[in-house]
């Protein structure tokens, strides 16, 4: 962060308090809470290589190399050093997304690359493994694509109807979102972006162009071998489902008796949904009635079974023993749920670290706003609370004006009315009605008064509203909605790069980038 006056900063580090949404689990673990903390026994210090490996990797990582390699991503140097157990295991993941998903997918793989980076500070190999959920089935979730902009924000999203519970990898990018694309991006010989390419491959593709070199190991969380690897956590899940269930519940309880509310709540049958059998491309949760069915599938072709947000640290924990897991907020509350569950079946636990939260913009927006006296606290508030509270008095001054003009104005239609009805009493509802339209537009006249008062500087209301679009497009956190495929396009490696040394992966602060 460049030190100095304000308006020569070009990027900013905020308490993640003010950061709107924060989970508050997450926010008081990254504070050092204890009542936070003691959901996550795993140790918080640093990760130490190799202190969870597995007993076997090589066939996981000969598989993982042939399906990277078929994405464009060569990765099979850092797979042959994980598989010798030599370095420390680092994961994250997010479900794949039409054109790269909205710029949490850089943030969660930029807080990878950093945590590797330091770890390789302190003389400590590191291997990075990126978990694409392509078994998720959210469709209108991934089937959009949102630009923000001066504009504002503009949201594209698939008409394209699919099946309840559709699995989203395997589908196919929907042709109205990849025409929608090339409309207003310069992509048209992007490889990614094929005729008939799914979601997965696309996302993959997509992921091994933009981080070409940097040795991120892309997994899809269907691959056969990894569910194959999953059998034994897979058999445990049915043999000790209601076990299960009660411990999940009990850690529930105990989170509400913290104070937090728990991530994942149960079906309406008192079941917490672990796992799915996929039939035609249809999860169907695991239930009593498909029980048998499940458990014939485990045995023959594991690769059909999925599982549910809770289940999916256990097996990710159980196949890749990752020393350090970094996930959102989300993710990282799923973890104090299910803990219980890795002691149970006696799976170890990594090391939890919140995801680093990054927002950006164009350098010369920060600098403006800044320039005109917008303060670091405000910067994520929209412009016209921020402008009415530096323009309070000039407001004031307009609404009394106004006020007492309405006033003197009411009395005059008064007394208007008074003559009027004492010589025709039948026009009573007509001057009701034309009385109720002067109150309205004295009203409006009200309104715009105010809007003056706010917007008398024009060119600093601007400014506020630049940046305020770009990082709050349409009043939600930019990395969780905005696309960030049209910065990579326009600032490539240097986007990466900046993110990578800007963020901070287990803190209580996020950024503000200026580019």
């Amino acid at each position: 962060m460049t030190s100095g006056h304000q308006e020569l900063q070009t990027s900013l580090r905020l308490p993640l308090e003010r950061y709107p949404g924060i989970n508050p689990l997450a926010l008081d673990l990254v504070r050092g809470e204890a009542r936070a903390a003691r959901f996550y026994s795993a140790r918080r210090g640093a990760a130490s290589a190799g202190s969870n490996r597995s007993a076997d990797r090589g066939a996981l990582a000969a598989a993982l190399s042939v399906s990277n390699s078929a994405w464009g991503n060569d990765v099979e140097k850092a797979l042959q050093l994980w598989a010798t157990g030599q370095t420390t295991t680092l994961i994250a993941g997010q479900q794949v997304g039409f054109a790269g998903g909205p710029l949490l997918v850089l943030d969660k793989i930029a807080s990878l690359l950093r945590c590797r980076s330091d770890l390789a500070a302190k003389g400590k190999a590191a291997t990075a493994f990126f978990w694409m959920a392509t078994e998720d089935h959210d469709f209108a979730e991934v089937a959009q694509f949102a630009l923000s902009g001066l504009e504002g924000v503009r949201r594209f999203e698939s008409t394209q109807r699919v099946p309840l519970r559709h699995v989203v990898g395997s589908l196919p990018v929907p042709a109205d979102l990849r025409a929608l694309l090339l409309e207003v991006l310069d992509v048209r010989s992007a490889d990614w972006l094929g005729e008939g390419i799914n979601l997965r491959d696309s996302f993959a593709r997509l992921l091994s162009e933009v981080f070409a070199g940097d040795e991120l190991i892309l997994v899809d969380s269907l691959q056969p071998e990894l569910r194959a690897g999953g059998r034994d956590l897979f058999r445990s899940i049915i043999s000790k489902r209601d076990v299960i269930n009660t411990a999940i519940a009990s850690r529930s309880e105990e989170i509400r008796q913290a104070g937090y509310t728990p991530q994942v709540s149960p079906g309406e049958d008192g079941e917490y949904t672990l796992l799915y059998l996929i039939r035609e491309g249809i999860r169907h949760p695991l239930r009593t009635e498909n029980e048998s069915e499940v458990a014939a599938a485990i045995e023959n072709e594991p690769e059909s079974i999925s599982t549910a947000a809770l289940a999916r640290p256990l097996l990710q924990d159980l196949v890749f023993a990752p020393d350090v897991f970094i996930g959102g907020p989300s993710e990282v509350a799923y973890y104090a749920q299910i803990t219980p569950v890795h002691e149970m079946l006696s799976i170890a636990r990594p090391r939890v670290a919140l995801r680093g939260h990054l927002l950006v913009a164009p350098a010369r927006y920060l600098r403006s706003a800044l320039g005109h006296g917008l303060q670091p606290d405000e910067i994520l508030e929209p412009p016209e609370m921020v402008i009415a509270r530096k323009e309070a008095s000039a407001i004031e001054t307009m609404q009394e004006t106004i006020d007492k003009a309405s006033v003197e104005i009411r009395a005059s239609l008064d007394r208007v009315k008074a003559e009027i009805l004492a010589s025709d009493r039948g026009l009573e509802k007509s001057v009701a009605r034309t009385l109720r339209r002067i109150d309205f537009h004295l009203a409006r006249l009200r309104q715009r008064g105010e809007r003056a008062a706010i917007r008398h500087d024009q060119e600093r209301y601007q400014a506020f509203e630049k940046l305020h679009g770009m990082l709050m497009p349409g009043g939600e956190p930019q990395d969780r909605l905005a696309a960030w495929l049209p910065w990579w396009l326009k600032y490539g490696d240097r986007l990466k790069q900046q993110l990578i040394a800007e963020i901070r992966p287990d803190s209580d602060s996020f950024v503000v980038a200026g580019l």
